[in-house]
């Protein structure tokens, strides 16, 4: 699967969609969800590990987004719409005029999970460092 990319300003606001389709691109419904999370880090400061792992945005750590949490998933064309806070958008170092980070959505979908990266580059409003 290809990695979609966005561009948003630093400590902003975004609304990002896409469509949940299954391995055989069938769109999945809002029912046949069992679990939905996302993970939101920054890609030069991640190490993953036990929660709460290093380089996490916003306390986004397996968050479950399942209708809340600022996601919202239509029940019946599988889209998904992640209306992005400016607490996920801060720029987490300053030496970058863009710095890189990664939104993870993960769904369990009858018993198979399904990844949907998003990679978000951040643009420093400041001079950077």
């Amino acid at each position: 699967m290809a990695i979609d990319r966005i561009r948003v300003n630093e400590n902003s606001s975004r609304t990002v969609t896409f469509t949940i389709q299954d391995n055989q691109g069938v769109v999945v419904p809002l029912a046949d969800i069992d679990t939905a999370e996302l993970t939101l880090y920054n890609l030069d400061t991640y190490v993953p590990g036990p929660s709460p792992a290093e380089g996490i945005i916003n306390g986004r750590d397996a968050q479950g987004v399942l209708d809340t949490n600022d996601v919202d998933i239509h029940a019946t064309s599988g889209l998904v719409t992640w209306a992005m806070q400016p607490e996920d958008n801060p720029i987490v170092t300053t030496r970058r005029q863009v710095e890189r980070h990664m939104a993870e959505f993960r769904f369990v979908v009858n018993a198979a999970t399904l990844v949907y990266p998003i990679e978000v580059d951040v643009v420093n409003l400041r001079k950077a460092a």
